[in-house]
């Protein structure tokens, strides 16, 4: 099969080289003339994923612990890998590579101004038309063919909030007692407090720590998208009364701002032989750190699909198996995403108290053991000691949705003919229905469909 995917960004690279993998002939069309430009990297490239041991959530004044989390071990006990921190330059550098050594062909310098979801055909900026078997929307949260599969404009608007990013060297932070423990400790940071949030690691190389700052401002219609150079004091002054933020902020020597904009999920993700994935279908908050795990798991299960099902003849299926698959998931955790925002940045108050003691309660059940050992029971979740909680790695049911996910084995388990004949009810034209049977059974080696039941436009299998 011939596959185009659109721009070759984290989303895009994966999928490509999930499907080069599956055998696919895959050409990824990116805009930029030089892919760097399309991430907005920090000058510093690091080599390797940083490994924090611990998530720690501290008050803003005086870092005072309100939870704490274990995670190196505990992940790699519970789900088979750490829980890692890679900075976005070097997780797409190991994707092109990778995308590269396959045999992927890259073509920079090509930008997209419109798709044919029948043909399917992508055509450039220069005019060139490029044609293939299906085409992968992954062109990110300003999506050029998102409003063509969808039929509907799906314009991002400002969250009404800021992040502010500024890096600064781990020896300065050291040489005060009251925040060295923020570089001596391997963990990642959260500091919570009145109308945002500010979360801190260390950079695998460099003796350098990374800090993102989140605050809300009034929105406005047009903000700036890109980040920005600001004056520190602005951050300082969005963060007056943050103590351990004014010192992190001390031997800064500048700062980048940018607006977080917040879109709509495209209810329609496919079109004809066009699909959406990543971003371009479902961009959300980054209070969950999950975006680009979301476009990961898209090319994981795509990838999956088309590995066992590659004939162009089944497209239909299993793009519509892929929105069964997928759908649910992200749009459960786009919510969450946008709850989280709130969670962490409550004034103080009886908001603000309540949620302490709930995490309070959680790092005595952590102390106890009642987390880490009783997660799970005979390698099942144990959902009667699970609740709500603001430290979300200590909420025994989302850590296990979030980190438990298995993208093949969720393909596996929606890909038999009942499901896949569901599907089908979405696709299929009475008309059409004898052609249809006969897909099926060459797909799936089934040489006998029983129970046939046909109830006006509706299909009924029963196998």
């Amino acid at each position: 099969m011939k596959v185009i995917v659109i721009r070759g960004g984290i989303a895009g690279l994966a999928v490509a080289i999930g499907l080069r993998k599956g055998g696919h002939n895959v050409t990824v069309l990116e805009r930029s003339p030089v892919l760097q430009e399309v991430l907005g990297v920090l000058p510093t490239v690091l080599e390797s994923a940083y490994l924090p041991k611990y998530a720690a959530i501290l008050r803003y004044e005086h870092l005072e612990k309100l939870s704490e989390q274990r995670l190196g071990s505990l992940m790699t006990d519970l789900y088979g890998t750490p829980y890692a921190v890679i900075h976005r330059y070097d997780l797409h550098t190991i994707l092109y590579t990778e995308a590269t050594n396959l045999g992927v062909n890259v073509l920079l310098s090509h930008g997209i101004t419109s798709v044919d979801c029948t043909l399917p055909s992508a055509t450039t900026t220069d005019g060139i038309v490029f044609k293939g078997d299906l085409i992968i929307a992954a062109d990110g949260e300003k999506s050029v063919c998102r409003e063509i599969v969808t039929g509907e404009p799906l314009p991002s608007k400002d969250s009404g909030d800021h992040v502010y990013r500024i890096v600064i060297s781990s020896a300065s932070v050291r040489s005060s007692s009251d925040l060295a423990h923020l570089v001596d400790r391997p963990s990642i940071n959260l500091l919570v407090g009145p109308g945002g949030h500010a979360m801190t690691y260390s950079l695998k190389r460099d003796g350098l720590l990374n800090i993102v700052l989140t605050m809300k401002h009034e929105g406005v219609e047009d903000p700036p998208q890109l980040p920005h150079p600001v004056p520190l004091d602005e951050v300082k002054e969005a963060f007056r009364g943050w103590s351990a933020v004014q010192g992190l902020l001390d031997p800064a020597q500048g700062s980048a701002r940018w607006t977080l904009l917040e879109t709509k999920m495209a209810e329609r993700w496919v079109k004809g032989k066009v699909a959406l994935m990543g971003d371009a279908a479902h961009a959300m908050l980054p209070f969950l750190g999950q975006g680009a795990a979301m476009a990961l798991e898209d090319a994981v299960v795509l990838s999956t699909l088309f590995k066992h099902h590659p004939n162009t003849t089944d497209l239909d299926v299993i793009l519509q198996l892929y929105l069964r698959i997928r759908q649910p998931r992200v749009q459960s955790l786009k919510a969450k995403a946008r709850r989280m925002r709130d969670a962490y940045a409550h004034h103080d108050g009886s908001q603000q108290q309540l949620r302490d003691q709930s995490l309070a309660a959680d790092m005595e059940r952590i102390r106890s053991g009642l987390i880490d050992e009783a997660s799970r029971i005979d390698g099942k979740l144990d959902l009667e000691n699970a609740r709500d909680s603001a430290n979300l790695l200590a909420d025994v049911g989302f850590r296990e949705r979030l980190f438990g996910y298995d993208g093949e084995a969720e393909v596996e388990k929606h890909a038999n003919m009942r499901e896949l004949g569901r599907c089908m009810l979405h696709v299929l034209r009475p008309s059409k229905l004898a052609v249809h049977l006969a897909r099926w059974a060459r797909l799936f080696g089934v040489h006998r469909m029983c129970n046939l039941k046909i109830h006006s436009a509706r299909i009924h299998l029963y196998f």
